[in-house]
């Protein structure tokens, strides 16, 4: 007896980014989407500078840097809302 293959609709299968990024706001894990570019930004700014770090602050949407890089960044009110109650308990 042969193996049978289950073929189904690539469509019909959510992605793993989508169950990706679900499972983050389960684990109180806050999963900003940024763009290509500015990701690319980030490991440039990695490479040239030991150390370097960042801050994401939920409430104001923004990802900031020390030396006045700014991203700001979209999440569901809903979602927001759950991580900030999650991150004062």
């Amino acid at each position: 007896m042969g193996r049978k293959r289950l073929r189904l609709p690539r469509n019909s299968l959510p992605s793993y980014a989508d169950i990706f990024y679900n499972n983050c706001f389960k684990n109180g894990i806050l999963p900003a989407e940024l763009s290509e570019a500015q990701i690319e930004e980030l490991f440039q700014r990695t490479e040239k500078e030991e150390g370097y770090s960042l801050t994401v602050d939920l409430p104001n949407q923004t990802v900031t840097d020390n030396h006045g890089l700014k991203y700001k960044f979209e999440i569901a009110p809903s979602r927001k809302e759950v991580l900030l109650k999650a991150s004062t308990t």
